[in-house]
């Protein structure tokens, strides 16, 4: 027979080994921030925010042909982007479940203002497609949600 004195000891070390469990699996979980330097990122949010809306001040919006099935994705920059001008900048594919699958790549279009890009290698699920560029100086951003099949 148990006595309420034994019940009352088991009781506890079932709670403390419960808790000493907890904080084991909490210290295995992998975390990280969403950036490395999102402090950073976050005190330029204004720059950001200019971005955006020069896009659609002066009519710079980049579309998004999604052809994940076939392997590519395809940016078509405005027609107004000029052939002579210096088109700068980045295509960001971030994954925001893990920052450490994040891929970037430099802006390069051909004649007609238009960036195919493999994306066999990015794995299935959701990504957020960000597009920062500069044409003769001035900012803009557009993103884009992806999904892998």
């Amino acid at each position: 027979m148990i006595t309420f004195e034994r019940k009352i000891l088991i009781g506890a070390i079932g709670f403390m080994l419960f808790i000493i469990a907890l904080v084991v699996g909490c210290l295995r979980q992998d975390y990280f921030l969403v950036a490395k330097d999102y402090y950073k990122q976050e005190i330029n949010y204004q720059k950001h925010i200019d971005k955006v809306h020069n896009t659609y001040a002066r009519q710079r919006e980049v579309s998004f042909e999604n052809k994940a099935t076939a392997g590519y994705v395809k940016f078509h920059f405005p027609q107004t982007v000029k052939k002579s001008s210096r088109v700068e900048g980045k295509i960001t594919f971030f994954r925001p479940s893990d920052a450490r699958k994040d891929v970037t790549i430099p802006i390069k279009l051909n004649g007609s203002s238009q960036q195919a890009i493999d994306i066999r290698s990015l794995e299935k699920g959701l990504w957020k497609v960000k597009v920062d560029w500069q044409e003769e100086g001035e900012a803009f951003y557009n993103d884009f949600t992806l999904i892998m099949p």
